[in-house]
């Protein structure tokens, strides 16, 4: 790559002031991603390399617009720019060596229906980043990347326009020879979009002249930049590529294919599936449009073979570059897909709708045909069900479409397949349903038999269980919808009997429907249900499940989850018998009195979905942020519930421990243990000041717990910042409350400093 770099001026600077690529990383904290640091501090340590991120995207779609319009002088400045961003990016500690842009489709936020198209993210190593990710780090970066934001919409326009619903770049080895590859597949690439132009000119004038654009096409007839690379980078006329590929392409339909070819998403995947090729050909490290990028992030992610023949059915329906097929294949199969919208449920049940009705008609067996629409149908299912009630709420479910309102005038709607569509309205009759036992607890609600019926299917019973189980729930309730506990807890063995399915039901329509001042008594008798059933376990997956399962969102019942995991990680709880608001404190030095059963339960689960159950932390301690420096976005729940919410998740770690406990542990302790990070500076800190160093004096006694050597280190650190500590606020009772938490870290330290002399 070259030696000099120029980026442009003002980026050049931010990222100098950033950090640049001096600084290198090597420490084991950042073994899990950045978990175990401050989330405010991995959020700065990574903007330089986003800064990056973004100057590529900007440039790689200058480039491919300039050679389509065959304005070779702006591609050439266009790829010193990247060739620039990408020499740095090597120095990134925590790369995984690729560089992927995806077409999700989904919509930015307040920017309507059009935003579709240029709804894009950029993915490199730890970071994944969105237009509205990229404009929460500009206004963090500040001034010097104001314009950075208009600029991406602007390429992400480019890619839309370009038909470019993927990139995918490997960095290579950071040397010359693998730079001079790289550009000759860029220069490739440019050709392409170069020829596409022309054809485009030349439809347009009505003389179009295919044979003399010398394209290779897959096994769709379309035009395909990822075999004009092969091409080129092997030194192989296409002619022989394109030989290569008539004779791969039938050999892939065939049922007796083979497990390797199954996984290929085209016939420029099935290439690399036969060895010999694969150990003959060198492979392109730019990818435009290859549909294996829309179902996995990374090269060594298996790709199932029933989402292999979707995409296949999908890209024959739709094309390769077609918008709608990456929008469809991000609803099927993204890991983080929430529908938000209700014109995006109608978007996305059109597509799916779509490609239904054309593997009817064109599946080569019937029983494949079948096989994958089912499939389709049950995954759409299993989308749907995460639809919030609101949004369901807002569509118009007619016989054979589906319709929403945007504003006051427009209305979007899209055929619908009949399997789909009663998915759909059942969902839509569920919100009814729960509205009807949310209503009964305070008025007299009668249910019909639909009701029973929509329940029986919703929690897998019988409509006669379901019938009694309501029956069961509004005895615990009188005439003005206040829950009685006594009446509660005289109905436990009836509701023992339906022991699989009685707690994710009580939670499911209680979690939110509570008076506030009775929410801890029915905490605590759910849990004396709990004791007469045959274990936490089922309880512990409903809780920490509900609690994960939408990391972008915070409820009122998010805190009732917590407290009741942790009364059900122990076999003694006096909080039985009182009514709290949160975990005691002094849980934390449980020791005898854990269910090991339940915690190893807890854990395993916890770390298994790691990732998840960081995002959800993370979004509540940006929301603690966000509300001491008064964000109007964060003021939606109270400071005192954020704040009790965020300790709560660190009473559940410290009984749970494990790889994810940990590293949050260490990440808040790092943070609130330093008097002079961000966090005590906001306007709002001072006055929520004994609740932050309550949460401090969690997380100091947490780490007494379950701390290692390294977190001796930050105990002491902690310990000779006492005076600080003292500073921030001249009262005599936070003087108390800062001398009672050193007098926590010293034994916090001495209980490390015991464990680790006896190993």
């Amino acid at each position: 790559m070259g030696n000099e770099l120029i980026l442009d001026d003002a980026a050049e600077a931010l990222f100098k002031e950033l950090g640049g690529t001096d600084t290198v990383y090597r420490d084991s904290r950042y073994d899990l991603t950045g978990l175990t640091e401050t989330l405010h501090d991995r959020d700065r340590r990574l903007d330089p390399w986003r800064v990056l991120l973004m100057i590529f995207t900007r440039e790689i779609a200058s480039f491919f617009e300039s050679w389509g319009k065959a304005q070779l002088r702006q591609a050439e400045e266009s790829l010193k720019l990247i060739d620039d961003a990408i020499s740095k990016l090597h120095k990134m500690p925590e790369s995984n060596g690729r560089i992927l842009i995806t077409h999700q489709g989904r919509g930015i936020p307040g920017e309507g229906r059009a935003s579709l198209a240029y709804d894009f993210v950029v993915s490199f190593g730890p970071i994944r980043m969105d237009l509205p990710q990229v404009r929460t780090a500009c206004r963090r970066l500040g001034i010097t990347a104001s314009e950075f934001p208009q600029q991406i919409v602007t390429a992400f326009d480019t890619f839309g326009e370009l038909g470019i619903n993927s990139i995918y770049l490997r960095l290579g080895d950071g040397d010359a020879k693998s730079w001079q590859t790289t550009l000759r597949c860029l220069t490739t690439l440019g050709a392409h979009f170069k020829m596409l132009g022309v054809q485009k000119a030349q439809g347009l004038n009505a003389s179009a002249r295919d044979k003399d654009l010398p394209f290779i096409v897959n096994s769709y007839g379309e035009p395909d930049p990822n075999l004009a690379s092969l091409a080129v980078i092997n030194k192989q006329n296409p002619e022989s590529v394109a030989s290569l590929v008539e004779r791969i392409a039938p050999v892939m339909l065939k049922p007796e294919a083979g497990a390797a070819l199954d996984e290929c998403t085209s016939v420029y995947e099935a290439i690399f599936a036969f060895k010999k090729l694969k150990d003959a050909l060198v492979r392109p490290p730019v990818e435009i449009n290859n549909l294996k990028w829309l179902l996995v992030p990374h090269e060594d992610d298996p790709v199932l073979a029933d989402e292999v023949k979707i995409a296949r059915m999908a890209t024959s329906l739709f094309g390769s570059s077609s918008q709608e097929c990456a929008r469809l294949l991000d609803a099927l199969y993204a890991t983080d897909f929430r529908y938000i919208t209700p014109f995006q449920v109608v978007d996305r049940i059109g597509l799916a709708s779509r490609l239904v009705e054309y593997i009817a008609k064109k599946a080569p067996d019937p029983a494949l045909g079948d096989s994958m629409i089912e499939h389709i149908v049950e995954v759409m299912e299993a989308r749907l069900d995460m639809v919030k009630d609101s949004v369901i709420s807002a569509l118009e479910i007619l016989p054979d479409s589906v319709s929403a309102r945007i504003g006051d005038e427009e209305t979007v709607s899209s055929k619908a397949n009949p399997q789909i569509l009663e998915r759909l309205s059942f969902f839509r009759d569920r919100t009814v349903t729960k509205g009807k036992v949310k209503s009964m607890l305070r008025d007299a609600i009668g249910f019909s038999e639909q009701d029973y019926s929509i329940i029986a299917r919703d929690f897998g019973v019988s409509p006669a269980a379901a019938q009694e189980l309501i029956g069961l729930l509004k005895s615990c309730f009188d005439s003005e919808g206040h829950f009685l506990r006594g009446a509660f807890e005289k109905r436990i063995p009836a509701f023992c009997n339906h022991e699989e399915k009685v707690f994710e039901f009580l939670w499911h329509f209680l979690k939110e429907h509570m008076h506030k001042s009775e929410r801890i008594g029915f905490l605590n008798s759910l849990k004396v249900l709990i004791d007469r059933m045959s274990g936490p376990s089922l309880a512990l997956y409903t809780l920490l499940t509900d609690f994960a399962h939408d990391p972008e969102s915070v409820t009122f019942s998010d805190r009732n989850a917590l407290m009741l995991c942790n009364v059900l990680l122990r076999t003694f709880n006096k909080e039985l018998h009182q009514d709290i608001e949160m975990t005691p404190e002094e849980v934390i030095q449980v020791v005898n009195g854990i269910n090991p059963d339940a915690v190893d339960y807890a854990r395993d689960l916890i770390d298994h979905e790691k990732e998840q159950y960081f995002l959800k932390f993370r979004y509540i301690h940006r929301l603690v942020r966000d509300g001491l420096d008064n964000a109007p976005w964060a003021k939606q729940l109270p400071m005192r519930y954020l704040l009790t919410l965020e300790r709560e998740v660190y009473m559940l770690f410290a009984l749970v421990g494990g790889i994810t406990g940990k590293a949050i542990l260490r990440s808040g302790l790092r943070e609130f243990g330093d008097p002079e990070s961000g966090i005590y500076e906001l306007p709002e800190s001072l006055e929520q000041l004994p609740w932050i160093l309550q949460i401090l004096q969690v997380l100091v006694r947490a780490m007494g717990r379950l701390g290692e050597r390294n977190d001796l280190v930050t105990l002491r650190e902690i310990r000779a910042r006492s005076t600080y500590f003292l500073n921030l606020k001249k009262e005599p009772r936070h003087t108390d409350q800062v001398k009672r938490l050193m007098l926590w870290t010293d034994k916090a330290a001495d209980q490390v400093s015991q464990r680790l002399a006896k190993e």
